[in-house]
């Protein structure tokens, strides 16, 4: 068995994109799920090519975070990123699948807030077999299976980048081409990119870490010289019209068009 994984070499560019392509299907199956059954979507081979574009979509995510990370996890290392990319990806995606949770950063402060007693009961054999076989596996092949290292780091740099750069430009090209009906199932929440894992928990994370910060800084008080000129008779009202249909042709009062007959 060892000398079958020795004969399994990849090289840097080969693992991150297999990483990608992997956590890409069987751990974003929600996602993938979302785009097909999107009333945008359509039927047929319209709601396959719909689909192909979100898949497209989850797949450049993936790939350009662990791109962006392996400039950070350089050598062997890379394997290590992969790993907890792998085992993240598939306990998030259990949850994201079969019980339609959304990563988002209320739920990771629920994550951080729950009590290891009750964060227990979610584990169950279910789970354990899922991630075991979706994350765990994949991980054990990605450390068995030797990393062939490249004598240019600047080759192997713009390999990545153009790699990067193609998938890019055929993402852009699916989506734009479908753009009413994409933009039509993130408004609806058909698809989110909450449940592209494991970017939803790092999105969210990082939301939570700023968020920490922000509430720890200590703000200058403005306006302390500011002065009430006159007071008013009565109390001031203000409407605000908010909504994507808050357009001028579409306000009225009793039938007649509101904005007109004020500019009138």
């Amino acid at each position: 068995m060892h000398h079958f994984f020795q004969t399994l070499r990849t090289n840097r560019l080969q693992l991150i994109l297999a990483n990608a392509l992997w956590i890409s299907l069987l751990p974003n199956l929600a996602t993938l799920k979302a785009f097909y059954l999107s009333p945008s979507a359509g039927e047929g081979w319209h709601a396959l090519v719909f689909a192909l574009g979100g898949w497209l979509f989850v797949l450049w995510v993936i790939f350009s975070l662990l791109l962006l990370l392996s400039f950070v996890f350089w050598g062997k290392s890379i394997k290590l990123l992969c790993a907890i990319f792998l085992v993240a990806a598939a306990w998030l995606g259990f949850y994201s699948l079969f019980l339609g949770t959304q990563f988002d950063k209320v739920m990771f402060v629920n994550i951080i807030q729950t009590h290891p007693a009750e964060a227990l009961e979610l584990f169950n054999f279910k789970v354990l077999l899922w991630v075991f076989v979706v994350g765990i596996v994949p991980a054990v092949l990605v450390f068995k299976i030797p990393l062939v290292s490249s004598k240019s780091v600047g080759r192997q740099s713009l390999l990545l980048l153009g790699c990067w750069l193609g998938l890019t430009v055929t993402t852009t090209l699916l989506i734009y081409s479908m753009y009413s009906g994409y933009a039509s199932a993130v408004r609806g929440r058909d698809a989110t990119f909450h449940t592209i894992a494991p970017a939803n928990l790092l999105l969210a994370s990082a939301n939570y870490a700023y968020l920490l910060r922000e509430s720890h800084q200590v703000r200058q008080e403005r306006g302390l010289d500011a002065k009430i000129l006159y007071e008013l008779k009565k109390p001031r009202l203000t409407v605000l019209v908010l909504g994507e249909t808050a357009r001028a042709q579409n306000q009225g009062l009793k039938a007649v068009d509101l904005f007109r007959a004020v500019a009138d």
